[in-house]
């Protein structure tokens, strides 16, 4: 699961620089991060309050964030995972355009692919750049999002990440959360039907994809007035979303959100939005 990120935050007071200590994610991989890196490990409040990322720097400015996710089985396409990718961030910004694109192999048995993207969500707007690595054994596959932040550094983030993700290799010491059972159940598409807030008829299509991303609208009075993409987790009984686009675009304080399932039987899933603090039905399509 955002993502684009201001130049100055506030840091945590465990914040380090990992240089070339170990890096142990929660997607599942372990990674030896080579010395000439200048990357950290931490919380980056502007991004989220809760999850570390992984942020490169040149000196104290900030450069680049990443994020990384666990796929469930059944992925270990990565021309299918970008075609879908670029099809679903398609339909939520006014200009996309694929860059640079290859692989690699890491010095494991992983191997990895990745293709970077250029958007703007208006025609005013400057570009915006990530690049998304696809790393996977054929059979298990996670995914990193690299944002960028410091315009002058996009060819240094693809080569720093190249050369980070080749250190990859599967994570083998004491077990780590797995979401994958838990979310299974949630896949699928979900529609509420209700009143918006001027009473107008509203409905919210939410379609929660197998590999963790998600794509979501909204109409009032027939009128769609936003759509999303992005990636979601459950997490207890938590529904975690991170939007990485939307129509209109999102604050950056309101790219992560998260709902309290307060249910979910035979096709009825009930979420307490603690945005708005009521309770919305979805029913499964």
């Amino acid at each position: 699961m955002k993502l684009i990120l201001r130049a100055v935050f506030i840091f945590f007071a465990f914040f380090s620089r990992a240089h070339a200590e170990s890096l142990v994610l929660p997607a599942g991989i372990v990674l030896e991060p080579d010395p000439s890196l200048d990357i950290s490990y931490q919380i980056l409040q502007n991004f989220d309050e809760k999850e570390k990322v992984i942020a490169g720097w040149d000196g104290e400015k900030l450069q680049y964030s990443i994020s990384t996710i666990k796929l469930p089985p059944g992925w270990p396409d990565y021309k299918k995972y970008f075609q879908g990718l670029t099809r679903d961030l398609s339909g939520s910004v006014s200009s996309l355009k694929a860059g640079r694109s290859g692989g690699y192999k890491t010095v494991s048995s992983l191997s990895g692919h990745y293709l970077e993207v250029q958007f703007k969500f208006s025609a005013k707007a400057e570009f915006s750049t990530q690049i998304y690595h696809f790393i996977t054994d054929g059979k298990k596959s996670v995914v990193a999002i690299a944002t960028l932040v410091d315009k002058g550094a996009q060819d240094r983030m693809l080569e720093d990440t190249k050369l980070l993700f080749q250190s990859a290799s599967w994570y083998t010491g004491a077990p780590l959360p797995d979401v994958e059972k838990s979310e299974t159940p949630y896949v699928g598409t979900w529609k509420w039907s209700g009143a918006a807030p001027n009473g107008a008829p509203a409905v919210s299509l939410v379609t929660l994809k197998d590999d963790l991303t998600f794509t979501s609208n909204l109409t009032v009075a027939g009128k769609l007035v936003f759509s999303s993409v992005g990636y979601w987790a459950v997490s207890g009984k938590q529904l975690l979303w991170t939007y990485s686009r939307s129509q209109p675009e999102l604050p950056e304080d309101k790219r992560k959100d998260e709902d309290d399932i307060v249910s979910l039987d035979n096709g009825h899933l009930i979420l307490h939005s603690k945005l708005s603090g009521e309770n919305r039905e979805f029913i499964k399509q």
